[in-house]
């Protein structure tokens, strides 16, 4: 999330959400929501650590909940629900964020680090000391910072770095329960950040859903390839059908000169053409004269299947070919759920 979208947004939720009460923690698609009360008045708070979009502003509409929640969403839960918010301030002038609270289980501070593929969630107590965390990042890795419960917490490194027990005077009274309250249209940036993270939310969606249509597609063409492949090495098998058959033709003429035991003879043709023909040494002349007749029959009948079968399968590569560009192409959701539906009827 950019920093100055980020000290807009967090500027008006430092007036509208100091006095409100947790009301409920749940997981949806987007992240983790947060319901906040006062009298009259309920607000959804998104905090997302996704690390493609990581993001926190309010939500106008209350998103489904997942049925299968986060741990760390069930903690927050157990021990959030009923807190009172204090304040909300960014700190170290970075993309991090602390939100006070003050629960019947102590005080707590959730840092919502919106640093991008470093993107986190941590929950600490007023030791800073870590009670959950969204990403861990155990004790084990020397060139990570450590991120894992009974941990001290550390802030990552940032631009005029500032001790994490303390807040700037003037994040503190940006943050105060003394500022005026706030109403729901002092909301306009909040809006314009949600507004503008459904826009890439629904791109992000779009092009995962062109991926994977695209990698269903690949995986069938590639599998339409290799079967074209070998539809083509047995045409060219079957196409030696009329040398199959002249073979047989020889050995029969030749019978009186071959004997059980040979591994290949050279014949003399009709027109006197001379051909070294491979025999099976453990048949008789005359048997494997038939089993030469026998490939001839078989490549014989076998050329229209073959045929019927390549020509269909190259039919099919071309189908998907054409579906791939379309997939490629396809301006929106709704055109790819349109192509979708069509691969589903053609089997893909």
């Amino acid at each position: 999330m950019r920093y100055e979208l980020l000290r807009s947004v967090v500027g008006e939720l430092a007036a509208l959400l100091p006095g409100m009460l947790v009301k409920r923690v749940f997981q949806g698609a987007q992240g983790i929501n947060i319901i906040l009360h006062r009298p009259k008045k309920d607000l959804i708070l998104l905090i997302s650590p996704d690390r493609k979009m990581p993001r926190l502003h309010l939500l106008r509409k209350k998103p489904q909940a997942l049925l299968s929640p986060h741990a760390m969403v069930l903690y927050l839960r157990s021990h959030l629900t009923g807190a009172l918010v204090r304040g909300i301030a960014i700190v170290n002038n970075d993309r991090v964020v602390e939100l006070l609270l003050a629960s019947r289980d102590g005080d707590f501070r959730l840092m919502v680090e919106l640093t991008g593929s470093t993107a986190n969630l941590v929950l600490i107590d007023e030791a800073s000391v870590i009670k959950s965390v969204y990403f861990p990042v155990p004790p084990t890795d020397a060139h990570k910072r450590s991120l894992f419960a009974g941990l001290r917490y550390v802030l990552p490194t940032a631009r005029d770095l500032q001790p994490v027990e303390a807040l700037s005077q003037d994040e503190r009274a940006s943050a105060s329960l003394d500022g005026p309250p706030a109403s729901r249209e002092d909301s306009a940036e909040n809006r314009a950040a949600e507004a503008f993270f459904d826009e890439s939310f629904s791109n992000g969606q779009l092009e995962t859903h062109r991926k994977d249509l695209l990698r269903t597609l690949a995986k069938h063409v590639a599998r339409t390839m290799r079967r074209v492949e070998a539809l083509s090495k047995s045409l060219a098998v079957s196409d030696r059908a009329e040398e199959f058959r002249k073979t047989g033709d020889l050995i029969l003429a030749n019978l009186a000169g071959l004997e059980r035991g040979q591994e290949q003879a050279t014949l003399a043709d009709y027109d006197g053409t001379v051909t070294v023909v491979r025999l099976d040494p453990r048949c008789s002349p005359s048997k494997n004269a038939e089993q030469y007749f026998k490939k001839y029959k078989k490549a014989k009948s076998g050329v229209a299947i073959l045929s019927a079968r390549l020509s269909r399968a190259a039919e099919e590569t071309a189908a998907l070919r054409r579906m791939q560009a379309a997939v490629e192409s396809a301006p929106d959701s709704s055109a790819l759920v349109r192509l979708q539906s069509e691969m589903d009827a053609q089997g893909f």
